[in-house]
């Protein structure tokens, strides 16, 4: 009768960590999720080009109860304002990828904007390109 019994509470001794090892790994894989948060919001800033052109920027993140990124973006050109479609968000960490299309005097373009969350603000550096050229530079959108 003792044999079972000891089965048992050995059995147990082995099922208890395993389940507490899950809790683990579902708490880790959940922690990057909320420190992700913090980047929701709206923000506004500057662009500049190696090429000198600058403007404004505009950025609203919005992260939904699934999990999954949104970005609503606009930038300024020549003065005007051109809005954006949005092809891709990613958010890690600090961490911010977005890719946008726009068009701009009938040249449609993609912009991809890499950045990091730090005080406030995310900034970064684009790529732009077009069928027949390329741009790079650097951004900066503070939280409104």
């Amino acid at each position: 009768m003792k044999t079972p019994t000891l089965l048992v509470c050995f059995a147990l001794s082995l099922l208890v960590p395993a389940s507490l090892n899950a809790a683990e790994a579902r708490a880790a894989v959940a922690a990057p999720a909320k420190s992700a948060e913090s980047l929701a919001g709206e923000y506004a800033g500057k662009w500049k080009g190696e090429n000198e052109m600058s403007g404004n920027l505009r950025l609203k993140l919005a992260q939904d109860k699934e999990g999954k990124w949104s970005a609503d973006a606009a930038f300024s050109y020549e003065g005007t304002e051109v809005p954006t479609t949005t092809k891709s968000v990613k958010v890690e960490g600090g961490a911010l990828e977005l890719v946008m299309a726009w068009e701009v005097q009938g040249v449609s373009s993609s912009t991809k904007l890499t950045g990091e969350f730090k005080d406030g603000s995310l900034q970064g550096k684009y790529e732009s390109g077009t069928s027949e050229s390329a741009a790079t530079g650097t951004w900066s959108a503070k939280r409104k």
